[in-house]
């Protein structure tokens, strides 16, 4: 599962005012993404990315005990037959929380489709992603003229920008980031299918 750091909210959901205390119990940020990975795998979903404020390690993975982040808000990203979705999720105080309940989510959500009431379009046709009006195409953000486009070439590309544009690097920022980090998920679509 491909994971997007900083935090890509989408624009048209309003966030929570004041986060609650989950009643989960007691998970580890690892134990809520391998909770979230294993609903996730039943579906059958492409292109996941779990968007969170949880720094990453340099294998891109989240660190596992973040502690205390500021804005604890996740979402998850993901094609499913064609179609893109977006699933938020602010709710809980806690990022280990809302990753949690992001899963818990997706399993009712698989349960309505097993059970045979409704399909997994219409479980889903309120998660549909919108896109930003003011995006820009992927190729410009990444520098890519189009012309033996390869997913080597467009993660060595990646690498190479986010070097400069990381929140933690001086000039990088975390808008510009979550811009690149949106055109590498773009590029890998249009470059695999």
């Amino acid at each position: 599962m491909a994971q997007a750091f900083p935090l890509q909210w989408p624009p048209s959901i309003p966030r929570a005012v004041r986060p609650l205390r989950a009643a989960f119990g007691t998970h580890t940020l690892a134990q809520a993404v391998a909770e979230l990975r294993k609903q996730v795998s039943l579906l059958g979903p492409r292109y996941l990315t779990l968007s969170t404020n949880v720094p990453l390690r340099e294998d891109g993975l989240p660190y596992s005990n973040p502690g205390k982040i500021k804005d604890p808000g996740a979402c998850l990203y993901f094609n499913l037959e064609k179609v893109d979705y977006c699933l938020p999720c602010d709710k809980w105080d806690i990022v280990e929380h809302n990753v949690w309940a992001l899963a818990k989510h997706i399993e009712a959500m698989r349960g309505m489709r097993r059970w045979g009431v409704g399909t997994t379009h219409q479980a889903f046709a309120g998660y549909k992603a919108l896109e930003a009006t003011t995006r820009r195409p992927w190729r410009e953000v990444m520098g890519v003229a189009g012309t033996g486009d390869n997913r080597e070439f467009i993660e060595a590309q990646f690498r190479s920008l986010s070097k400069v544009r990381h929140p933690d690097v001086p000039g990088g920022t975390h808008e510009a980031m979550a811009e690149l980090n949106r055109a590498r998920e773009e590029a890998l679509k249009e470059v695999l299918t």
